[in-house]
């Protein structure tokens, strides 16, 4: 892990996705944004993601009992004193 740095991760509730099958397979999509603020609630840094989930009816089946997870390690910020993560269906 680099110097000044931290790994963050959230834990997605599966249902809250709108995957559709198709062929066998479910796929949606996923963004998640991490903010980085100061103590007045000034935006420093701005990470964001999009990502498309693509299972088997298996694992989708599994993350419907489980969720699925978004990991990062991120460069803290100078003066960052909080963290807010938003997640949403990008649908």
């Amino acid at each position: 892990m680099a110097r000044n740095a931290c790994f963050a991760q959230v834990h997605i509730n599966s249902r809250d996705i709108q995957m559709q099958e198709k062929e066998g397979r479910w796929a949606g999509t996923v963004e998640s944004i991490f903010l980085q603020m100061d103590n007045a609630g000034r935006i420093l840094h701005v990470a964001d993601r999009t990502f498309h989930p693509d299972f088997d009816a298996t694992t989708y089946q599994r993350g419907l009992q489980s969720g699925i997870t978004d990991t990062r390690e991120l460069r803290v910020a100078p003066d960052a004193a909080q963290l807010c993560i938003f997640v949403s269906d990008a649908r």
